[in-house]
């Protein structure tokens, strides 16, 4: 009875010892999978993962996951440090030892540390209200704006030159097939001064098909115009409509216009224009980094959180490594004073067999 009651602190130690364990390892579980997760934010806020859900949603519950795998490193962090706390309250051998040094290494850690922490949060919370304060997001919106100004300069062009040429065609009362080639061939020839890239004219029943183009673009081939872009002509009251196509030089805006001939005949007349490739590719640039920009407005509250959370879990792993390595050395110097005093014990209640075992290397 005496020999399992002198067992019975070793087999205490050993779970505890074992529960220690794993801590440690859910502890760095999380730890690895929380930059993880980050990174996959990261990826799909950049658009490099395609999958079947919207990536707000995604990029949201992620962060969820994030602040909840935090949340569980935290607890386990002050779960550690408060049975270190409670176990340096016990009346064992060395523990007066044991508090001295972590409270020594405490002091020399955790005061800078703590400096640290709070000029941290202090620099992230600045930050984060800077770069969503109102002057920033009302510049990206007049970048927006100026980008659109010229997309919209272009219809407007578009439109003044398709109505000018129609008001020609019918005040010459243009009909023949010839009459029509020969006036918008010498419409072309002028489009270095009006920018005119492409002209077409269709008559109703197509008998009447002409295309004209600049040539100012090598290799430029004219996109055909969807069929459901006429059946939409016909249904809006100005019978005027826009159109927009990429091509490999740009991007090209045509102004699509039903006129009436001199014969009472309907036909269509199309002006384009080109956006030059590399100006589109800025315009795009700007557009995406604005949505990108209102996305990340709406994830300001829980990256602050997330943010604020790291730094604090940061700042008690400091403290943590502070306690873990002063009891490391404290141990080392008081252990062997705990075998001898066991060893003291258990020869005293008579047991004469008992055996330390010793692990130096000297």
């Amino acid at each position: 009875k005496k020999h399992i009651q002198s067992d019975e602190p070793g087999r205490i130690a050993r779970i505890r010892k074992r529960r220690r364990q794993i801590q440690y390892g859910v502890l760095a579980f999380c730890l690895m999978l929380i930059p993880g997760f980050l990174f996959i934010q990261y990826q799909l806020f950049e658009g490099e993962f395609t999958t079947n859900f919207d990536n707000n949603i995604l990029i949201f519950g992620l962060i969820n996951i994030n602040i909840i795998l935090v949340l569980i490193v935290l607890f386990l962090i002050l779960r550690t440090l408060a049975e270190f706390l409670f176990e340096s309250r016990a009346r064992r051998l060395g523990n007066r030892l044991k508090t001295k040094m972590i409270a020594s290494f405490l002091s020399l850690t955790l005061i800078p540390t703590l400096l640290l922490f709070i000029v941290s949060l202090k620099f992230v919370s600045t930050s984060m209200d800077y770069w969503f304060n109102t002057s920033v997001e009302q510049s990206l919106k007049q970048s927006l704006e100026l980008a659109q100004t010229i997309l919209s300069g272009k219809k407007n062009q578009a439109a003044e030159l398709n109505r000018l040429i129609a008001d020609h065609i019918q005040q010459k009362q243009l009909q023949t097939r010839q009459d029509i080639d020969d006036y918008l061939t010498l419409v072309m020839r002028y489009s270095s001064v009006t920018a005119l890239d492409a002209l077409r004219f269709y008559s109703r029943d197509n008998a009447i098909r002409l295309t004209k183009s600049s040539g100012r673009q090598p290799g430029f081939s004219l996109p055909e115009i969807p069929p459901a872009t006429f059946t939409r002509l016909e249904q809006k009251e100005g019978k005027r409509d826009f159109l927009v196509q990429d091509m490999p030089q740009g991007t090209l805006v045509t102004c699509l216009e039903e006129i009436e001939m001199v014969s009472g005949e309907k036909a269509l007349l199309a002006a384009s224009l080109l956006i030059d490739s590399e100006e589109m590719q800025h315009m795009r640039a700007i557009s995406s980094g604005v949505e990108n920009y209102r996305q990340l407005k709406h994830f300001k509250e829980p990256f602050k959180f997330l943010l604020v959370i790291i730094l604090l879990i940061v700042t008690l792993l400091v403290a943590f490594a502070a306690i873990w390595f002063a009891l490391y050395i404290s141990r080392g110097l008081t252990a062997p004073l705990e075998n001898l005093a066991l060893a003291t014990r258990r020869i005293a209640e008579g047991d004469l067999e008992f055996q330390m075992e010793s692990d130096s290397a000297d």
